[in-house]
């Protein structure tokens, strides 16, 4: 069975991802690359369409339609989640290069943090890390593609794992823990791109049911 965003989440969901994305307003071009209407996205938005052909490094073995469905896909879930986390003590905002969401040339996808928590003044950054396929629970780790656990550290941000299928999440702050990983040059289902491997045994990582309750609760305590 596939797996991945566009498949993952419409069980998620429970429902179809173009009726999700209706619901949140999303664009008509949006609409089209969930409704794999390619042919369509060419005549209407010759712009989009060529940028999904740019972005060959981050389709990895995918087809460019699989890679956009996945990307729009990814983009409801972040929508999801800051909508979830959303309460009367901290907000959260979308900060990524694609908050606009609008598909971009490969020379404007820029690796940055999804989120920002804002609380009292303080701003930290928030990095949304998903599992479609019960990786984590069966290695016992999360691999971080390219550059991202680098840049984690250097921004002093938090990573927040979310497991689809299984309903969990954890939570590392990279902010005070010294969170160490061991360097893969090539990473076989990154399509042989570098990754970092982070082994949750080595943190301090615990794993929570995924919840609005639980998820406010366990942010609030590192805030």
């Amino acid at each position: 069975m596939k797996k991945g965003p566009y498949h993952g989440l419409q069980d998620f969901f429970g429902m179809p991802l173009i009726q999700k994305a209706e619901e949140l307003g999303y664009s008509p071009d949006n609409i089209l690359v969930l409704k794999g209407r390619m042919d369509v996205l060419k005549k209407e938005y010759p712009e989009i369409y060529n940028n999904i052909y740019t972005c060959v490094h981050n389709r990895d073995k995918r087809t460019h339609e699989e890679y956009a469905k996945d990307l729009v896909a990814s983009w409801l879930f972040e929508d999801y989640i800051v909508n979830m986390i959303k309460n009367a003590d901290f907000d959260v905002v979308l900060s990524g290069a694609d908050k606009n969401r609008q598909i971009l040339p490969n020379s404007k996808v820029k690796s940055s943090e999804d989120f920002e928590i804002r609380r009292r003044g303080m701003s930290i950054k928030l990095e949304l890390a998903t599992d479609y396929f019960n990786y984590w629970s069966t290695k016992g780790c999360i691999d971080l593609r390219d550059d991202k656990y680098t840049r984690l550290k250097q921004s002093s941000s938090i990573l927040l794992g979310i497991s689809i299928l299984d309903r969990y999440f954890f939570i590392l702050d990279f902010r005070g823990e010294s969170i160490n990983a061991d360097f893969i040059p090539h990473h076989v289902p990154y399509g042989y791109k570098p990754a970092y491997r982070i082994v949750f045994k080595e943190t301090s990582a615990k794993f929570y049911e995924l919840s609005k309750e639980n998820m406010v609760e366990e942010l609030l305590k590192i805030l």
